[in-house]
């Protein structure tokens, strides 16, 4: 893999850098605006793409292999002085923690301030990083604010002391509103759609070139379904809503590969099981999940990549009855889901 080097002009000033990490699965618009808009805003001489192998949040989620990812930054990344594009995760593999980057690229720039940027919600499990009290210590973390993302909420999760939570709330920069996702991505080539526009021209020439995230009689999208409902079914058993079931729809229809139905006991208990289960797509980084409903209406659904998780109150279920409805469907247990 060829990697971009370049020197700043600052002699006296120590070099700002910025590290923009992901998988990159693909590279979209949306990463070159946080870029563009974390460059301007920080005062940046350098930003990295960093794409990681795997990442602790985001394990075996990978769907494009590394140097299809890597040469698609390159390209994304291309004609801009101050963008860079860098395989030290790649070549490391095994799991990308941000530590280990950080303290590697600070043994080759030992008078450079790194900057990481990272999306606002991901500070609700910052705790939970590798290292996390030492990483604070030798880099900048800097969060960025999406459209829609609710701030206060978010505040509310943070669970690192006072001090480091005021700080990186402090220190959040906002950018162009974003509406593009690399899981909307993939999931508009699996089904033959355009991706014109939502990703930089050259990435869609090798996305094509290549047959990427194009498989032919396979849905590439449908590999997290497991994953997806076994987490959100744990939650929602842990969180005691009732009469939880799974219906398997691939066979009678095309509205959605799998429903997950389930009953809460009042309008608050829908409430908290709606909110927290966005609140697990935001931290588990499922981009692309929408939400509809209110605790007043008796329903609530939040929809991701072929799963959509209906959450009534007992007279709208009763109402809806989707089990009826979806006759035809078959019932899967968890552990069931291909």
């Amino acid at each position: 893999m060829k990697e971009n080097n370049r020197q700043s002009s600052i002699v006296n000033d120590p070099l700002c850098i910025g590290v923009f990490g992901g998988s990159f699965d693909p590279v979209h618009c949306g990463h070159i605006t946080v870029a563009q808009d974390a460059v301007e805003q920080l005062g940046l001489d350098r930003l990295i793409f960093m794409p990681a192998a795997m990442s602790p949040h985001k394990p075996d989620r990978t769907l494009a292999g590394d140097e299809h990812r890597f040469a698609m930054l390159e390209l994304a990344a291309g004609g801009n002085p101050v963008f860079e594009v860098s395989g030290l995760e790649l070549r490391r593999g095994g799991v990308s923690y941000t530590f280990d980057t950080i303290t590697q690229l600070r043994t080759e720039n030992s008078a450079a301030q790194f900057f990481f940027i990272i999306g606002l919600d991901s500070l609700a499990e910052l705790h939970r990083w590798y290292r996390i009290e030492e990483l604070l210590k030798i880099c900048t973390i800097v969060p960025f604010a999406r459209g829609g993302d609710n701030a206060a909420e978010i505040a509310a999760q943070i669970q690192l002391t006072g001090e480091w939570k005021q700080r990186l709330l402090g220190r959040v920069i906002a950018i162009h509103k974003i509406d593009v996702s690399s899981s909307d991505i993939r999931h508009r080539l699996a089904a033959g759609k355009n991706i014109r526009g939502l990703v930089p021209a050259a990435v869609e020439r090798y996305i094509d070139t290549h047959h990427l995230y194009r498989e032919k009689g396979k849905n590439l999208m449908s590999e997290a379904l497991p994953e997806v409902i076994g987490k959100s079914i744990k939650f929602l058993d842990e969180k005691n809503a009732k009469d939880i079931v799974i219906l398997d729809l691939r066979a009678v229809a095309n509205i959605a590969d799998y429903f997950v139905v389930a009953s809460a006991a009042n309008k608050p208990h829908l409430k908290a099981l709606s909110d927290g289960l966005q609140r697990l797509f935001k931290n588990e980084q499922y981009e692309g999940w929408r939400a509809a409903g209110t605790p007043e209406s008796g329903w609530a659904i939040v929809d991701y990549d072929g799963v959509m998780i209906h959450i009534f109150s007992d007279e709208m279920r009763s109402f809806y009855d989707l089990e009826k409805l979806w006759k035809d469907a078959v019932r899967v247990e968890p552990g069931n889901v291909e």
